[in-house]
């Protein structure tokens, strides 16, 4: 199980009717923990999803498995989900809301240059991705020897002008009408 940092306690945060101040201190932690260990599943938690639906703006996207798919699924959705969380305005009155939490959290965030290090993940992935594409398109089109056709439409023209019949190895139906 992870360890998580403390960087926020309860002297920093207003209590409200439903949670302490330590409730929101536990909150502000866990999520600085699920971002900076990489989004892992297992701190996905019931308890925590419940807590962060409810901040920064976010929806319930229906349950906690609708929303961990929309947002972590792949780099650039983790991406969307660090600029959904730092440009909220944090609305509401700290006494009734999280907007202090909300507001400490954006802080670190920043701090932390979170987005930075996800824009720079999400295109050293997309590099590699395109990379792995080049080496496959290589394979497959690269062994065509350059002499017999030099493009797709010399071999398109090739193909139209040509008796297809005589190059199939198996038998072609001739027109019913």
């Amino acid at each position: 199980m992870s360890k998580i940092t403390k960087l926020f306690d309860a002297s920093m945060f207003l209590p409200t009717k439903f949670s302490t101040a330590e409730d929101k201190a536990l909150f502000g932690n866990r999520l600085i923990a699920f971002i900076e260990e990489g989004f892992p599943e297992h701190l996905f938690t019931n308890a925590f999803y419940s807590t962060l639906c409810q901040t920064f703006s976010f929806i319930a996207h229906y349950n906690r498995e609708g929303f961990r798919d929309f947002y972590f699924t792949n780099t650039t959705r983790k991406i969307e989900f660090l600029n959904d969380i730092l440009r909220n305005p944090c609305w509401g009155d700290p006494q009734f809301t999280f907007s202090d939490v909300e507001k400490a959290i954006q802080t670190v965030l920043i701090e932390r240059q979170a987005l930075l290090r996800l824009n720079v993940q999400n295109r050293c992935e997309t590099e590699q991705a395109e990379r792995n594409m080049l080496a496959r398109l290589k394979s497959k089109y690269e062994f065509v020897d350059p002499q017999s056709i030099t493009n797709c439409q010399d071999e398109q023209s090739a193909i139209a002008t040509s008796d297809l019949t005589s190059h199939c190895n198996y038998a072609v139906q001739g027109s019913l009408f």
